[in-house]
């Protein structure tokens, strides 16, 4: 059945089924994963700084030059970077996210958190109070998801 519309007055846009809709981090046992969206937030800086507000548990991520001694090297340009997403695995930024997390979430348990852009500041923030506990997925799960699709 054919519907009677204005096709030209809609406004469509596309949709990526390649990239997440929202800037998440993923902490896992070994390592913090940014999503796609995340990075492309940042717009693939080189280096970044990452920040903890311990108490109120906020973590906060903003592209930095290169000459600035607390940076971190984060991502290549766009059109080199190889993965979409980056995950990062080292202690000294994992062990002070996990101590402030320590009281609400549990070991062992892989947790999601959605970022939201502070423009003023151009930086990535994240509440840890808002992590939720994700399954860890199969690399066969994973698989049957993406030819399910």
């Amino acid at each position: 059945m054919e519907k009677n519309f204005d096709f030209k007055s809609l406004n469509l846009e596309i949709i990526d089924p390649h990239t997440n809709y929202t800037p998440d981090i993923y902490f896992n046992q070994n390592g913090l994963t940014f999503s796609t969206k995340a990075v492309e937030m940042l717009d693939y800086p080189r280096m970044v700084i990452f920040q903890l507000d311990a108490k109120k548990r906020v973590f906060t991520v903003c592209a930095s030059k290169e000459d600035d001694g607390k940076a971190f090297k984060f991502s290549k340009l766009k059109e080199e970077q190889q993965k979409s997403t980056i995950s990062i695995s080292l202690k000294n930024l994992l062990e002070p996210l996990r101590k402030c997390t320590s009281d609400i979430w549990q070991k062992g348990v892989r947790y999601k958190v959605s970022g939201f852009w502070v423009d003023e500041y151009k930086t990535l923030c994240f509440d840890l109070n808002e992590g939720e506990p994700m399954p860890y997925r199969s690399i066969a799960s994973a698989d049957e998801n993406e030819t399910n699709e």
